[in-house]
């Protein structure tokens, strides 16, 4: 469970959010790749988009911008949107950069609608 990987790093809200389901394959894909490499601190989970109908799955990630022992922020920032621009579709996201320096984080979003059959591996 993504939940218990030492290197991904859940706030409260952020840990609920998980345990019910609420947020979308493909953003559970991107982190539990990710935390292979770098640790990963959720800020928040978000953007089910306005209007949507209760449960749609939640389709964007804010992380803190982390200083690694011995690197920078922006080394950080760097390595994560490396892997993240070498993404092809389905998993390629939007991202953005918010704030600078040691209040960096980044926002990383995919568009709906999530595509079924991701982590089952039976698409429609």
């Amino acid at each position: 469970m993504l939940a218990h990987n030492q290197n991904i790093h859940l706030l409260p809200t952020s840990q609920q959010q998980l345990a019910a389901g609420q947020v979308d394959s493909r953003l559970l894909i991107t982190l539990a790749t990710l935390a292979h490499s770098v640790p990963i601190y959720v800020l928040r989970f978000g953007d089910a988009g306005p209007g949507a109908a209760p449960g749609t799955p939640l389709r964007s990630v804010t992380i803190a911008a982390v200083q690694l022992s011995g690197h920078r922020a922006t080394s950080y920032l760097g390595q994560v949107l490396a892997f993240l621009r070498a993404q092809r579709a389905p998993l390629r996201a939007s991202t953005a950069i918010l704030g600078t320096g040691s209040a960096a984080a980044l926002q990383i979003e995919f568009a709906a609608p999530s595509p079924p059959g991701l982590l089952t591996g039976q698409a429609n």
